[in-house]
């Protein structure tokens, strides 16, 4: 299998920064016994990133995706994500 990931990031402010992506991934085909099974996997994303930190020691993050093109699996809309990050 195969995964891409390529990302635009715009920093307006030292501590905030957008993104917009693409992530992709293909392969997994399957033989069984050495005829091809059909089975195969692919996926293509867009997403949009956006962190700034919220003080001198914690980061919040949040990003937004679709899935454009799924082939062997379930399509996902609208993938959301928020994280809280802590440095020690």
């Amino acid at each position: 299998m195969y995964s891409f990931q390529a990302y635009l990031r715009y920093q307006p402010e030292p501590t905030t920064n957008l993104s917009i992506g693409y992530a992709g991934a293909t392969g997994g085909k399957l033989d069984f016994d050495g005829s091809a099974s059909g089975q195969k996997v692919r996926y293509d994303q867009v997403r949009l990133f956006a962190n700034t930190m919220i003080s001198p020691t914690v980061q919040i993050q949040g990003m937004l995706g679709a899935d454009l093109n799924v082939e062997g699996g379930f399509k996902q809309q609208p993938i959301v994500q928020l994280r809280l990050v802590k440095v020690f």
